[in-house]
């Protein structure tokens, strides 16, 4: 074309909570960025700011633009994180502008040991409470099926970039996740807050975008 465009896709940072394959040492491995349709999308020029719509693959296109530098970013909802993006473009020429939004949504806490002293590299799984309790309980070789943390030097734990719902946070959910540390191998599966078996557990409600912190455990005494 004689002019430039500016062409991209609009995509979403969310967690998925339920895993579908071994993803353990990947820190990653629990977002997905699938395309949001249906977004509006600026690029601010130094004369004007031009405006179009995300498609239902989230693509969106600007086309018989002025050569030069634009400002880019999509009307996310409200939930969402998102930040601008700069695109340079020449006659003739074709930018490229991808743009993400990520969920606000997160749920966090601490976890001490008996003596009230931070329980480093704890493991803690993220579980979805409408889930059947085959899913819940559900092992896997070499893997968790469910977003799993683990605890840092300070105790702290944190599930981010999370969708509204009903949740179970659990530590020790099953073997695999026991033995990722010698340390708390002794420790039984307990569900928030300090629960034994899921009747007891309590039920962690998020709205879209809320943060919700103080979600802590303490560890019973290891012989």
């Amino acid at each position: 074309e004689p002019q430039a465009q500016i062409v991209g896709k609009v995509g979403q940072q969310t967690s998925e909570i339920k895993r579908k394959q071994n993803s353990l040492f990947d820190e990653n491995s629990h977002f997905f960025g699938a395309p949001l349709a249906g977004v509006k999308v600026f690029a601010k020029g130094s004369e004007q700011i031009y405006e179009t719509v995300s498609d239902e693959r989230g693509e969106y296109k600007f086309v018989g633009l002025p050569s030069g530098e634009y400002e880019i970013w999509a009307d996310y909802p409200t939930y969402f994180e998102s930040r601008k993006e700069r695109v340079q473009t020449a006659a003739k020429g074709c930018g490229i502008g991808n743009i993400t939004g990520s969920r606000k949504g997160s749920i966090g806490g601490r976890v001490t040991d008996s003596d009230g002293a931070p329980a480093k590299y704890v493991r803690l799984s993220l579980v979805s409470a409408d889930a059947s309790p085959q899913e819940i309980f559900e092992e896997r070789e070499n893997d968790s099926i469910w977003y799993l943390a683990a605890t840092d030097e300070k105790g702290d734990y944190r599930f981010a970039y999370l969708p509204a719902g009903r949740y179970y946070v659990i530590i020790n959910r099953t073997n695999f996740e026991r033995s990722r540390e010698a340390e708390y191998q002794k420790i039984p599966r307990l569900f928030y807050p300090n629960a034994k078996n899921i009747e007891e557990a309590t039920i962690i409600s998020i709205k879209e975008g809320e943060k919700i912190t103080g979600k802590d455990f303490r560890l019973p005494k290891i012989d």
